[in-house]
C-alpha cells in the first residue's frame, strides 16, 4: 500500500487520481494541499522534487520552495490593514506554500504607491496588522515575510481600477513625492522633491 507521508524522491512523478490530489513515484505517494493540486493532471508531469523539498534560509526553515509573492491589495485605510487583509492572507496561509510575503508596505506615508497601500510608519499602522497576524497564527504556522517599500517618484497614484495615474499634490488623495533627484518618472507627471543626502 502507498503511504501518504513518504518523502518525495526524484521523479518521474504522476497524478495517482483523477482529482489530482496526490503525486506518486514508484511506491511513494504524497498527498498535496488543496491549493497545489492544480499542478498535476492525469498526464505525466516533469520531475518536481526540488519544488517540494525543504529549504533553509538563515534561521527560517521552509517545508517547500513555493513562495507567495507580495501582491498589492489597495485596500488599506490611511496605511492601516483591515478585515480584507485578514481574509486575503488567512486563506493564502492555508495553501500549503512554504513562505508568504506580505504586500508592499510603505515605511513612510509619502512612500506609498497609492493612497490605499498599507504602511508601517506609525503605531496605528503597526497595531492594525496585529489582528491580521493573530488570525493567521491561530490556524497556520506558515513563515511570513513583508516587502518594505518606498515608491519615491512613482508614489501618489490612484488605485489600478481607477486608472492608476499619478495624483497631483493638490488632489485630496495625492501628495508631494520625493526622490533622489527632481526628475519625474514620466514627462507628464509632477516633479518629485529632490532630497539631499540628509533627507535620503
Amino acid at each position: 500500500p502507498r503511504s501518504n507521508t513518504a518523502v518525495m524522491s526524484p521523479g518521474p512523478w504522476r497524478s495517482c487520481s483523477s482529482e489530482a490530489t496526490a503525486c506518486c513515484s514508484g511506491d511513494a505517494c504524497v498527498r498535496l494541499p488543496g491549493a497545489l493540486q492544480w499542478l498535476l493532471t492525469a498526464s505525466d508531469v516533469p520531475p518536481m522534487s526540488h519544488l517540494f523539498s525543504p529549504l533553509q534560509l538563515g534561521p527560517v526553515s521552509l517545508p517547500n520552495r513555493i513562495v507567495i509573492a507580495p501582491m498589492c491589495q489597495y485596500s488599506a485605510d490611511n496605511g492601516q490593514a483591515g478585515s480584507w487583509h485578514g481574509m486575503h492572507y488567512g486563506q493564502l496561509a492555508q495553501s500549503g506554500a512554504g513562505l508568504m510575503i506580505v504586500e508592499a508596505t510603505a515605511v513612510q506615508a509619502n512612500g506609498r504607491i497609492s493612497w490605499a497601500d498599507t504602511g508601517l510608519w506609525d503605531a496605528d499602522c503597526q497595531a492594525a496588522w496585529q489582528p491580521v497576524l493573530a488570525g493567521i497564527r491561530q490556524w497556520s504556522a506558515m513563515p511570513l515575510g513583508i516587502q518594505l517599500a518606498h515608491a519615491g517618484r512613482k508614489a501618489s497614484c490612484d488605485v489600478p481600477w481607477q486608472g492608476g495615474a499619478q495624483l497631483a499634490p493638490e488632489d485630496p488623495r495625492g501628495w508631494q513625492t520625493v526622490s533622489a533627484s527632481g526628475q519625474p518618472y514620466a514627462a507628464h507627471e509632477c516633479a518629485p522633491q529632490a532630497l539631499d543626502p540628509a533627507g535620503i
